[in-house]
């Protein structure tokens, strides 16, 4: 940062400057002439009994302005994405495609606006969410964010508060614009939780159609062996194989 400075004196001894109205909050404010009316509206003036005061005075303000003011902030960072192709009738029932009676695709960007021209490669939902700590560095008007892990005081080590059991899932990415919310263990065990049942899901499907005999097994019971919602698939059981 630079800043030039005339520094004057007037008829009583007393030295004295303008500085730019930006830098006033870092001034001591002993040192801010209040009386004077300075005819740049964006400047106001300081005085001090000598020159060397006075220079004191204005290279300790600048030095305080230029400093970064810092503040910390608990957040969650969190994705939550889907990439489903399917189309919806006039009652709001989910269909495969528009072609079916009364259904039009569902170009809802929450699921990828994903339809006949803008295909999705197999139908998926990414969850991820991780506690950090937001880091604020200002400097004037300029700002600089970044994130630190979050442990609520506490080390990685441990499982103990919600702010470690959330970060204690490892092996994925949040991309590169996760969006962000305030920090609570409520919002930490409820990522913590999705994340959970987002594992127990993928594992239970995997375990039954990895291969082709455990799929071909799961087909030939007529519904899925695993269960991932209650009712997910009611019209299954009336679908009729043409033999």
């Amino acid at each position: 940062m630079e800043l030039a400075v005339d520094i004057n004196i007037d008829a009583n001894g007393i030295f004295y400057a303008t500085l730019p109205l930006y830098i006033k909050d870092a001034v001591d404010p002993s040192h801010i002439h209040h009386g004077v009316s300075v005819k740049d509206k964006d400047k106001f003036r300081v005085q001090a009994s000598t020159f060397e005061a006075l220079d004191k005075v204005i290279l300790a303000s600048v030095h305080a302005y230029a400093q970064p003011k810092v503040t910390e902030t608990p957040v969650i960072l969190y994705i939550i994405e889907s990439h489903v192709a399917f189309a919806e009738d006039e009652n709001g029932h989910v269909c495969p495609n528009a072609g079916w009676p009364g259904a039009r695709w569902n170009q809802d960007e929450r699921f990828g606006n994903h339809h006949s021209s803008n295909l999705t490669q197999g139908y998926s939902l990414s969850v991820g969410a991780r506690a950090m700590l937001k880091i604020t560095h200002r400097y004037g008007s300029t700002e600089r964010v970044e994130y630190r892990l979050y442990y609520k005081g506490d080390s990685h080590l441990g499982r103990d508060n919600p702010a470690q059991l959330l970060n204690s899932w490892g092996g994925f990415s949040l991309g590169r614009s996760p969006k962000e919310i305030p920090y609570s263990d409520e919002a930490a065990l409820f990522f913590h939780s999705l994340m959970m049942g987002m594992a127990e899901m993928s594992r239970k499907i995997q375990d039954a159609t990895f291969d082709q005999e455990r799929l071909m097994q799961a087909i030939a019971q007529s519904r899925p062996g695993f269960a991932l919602l209650p009712g997910a698939m009611p019209e299954l059981e009336d679908v009729k194989s043409d033999g």
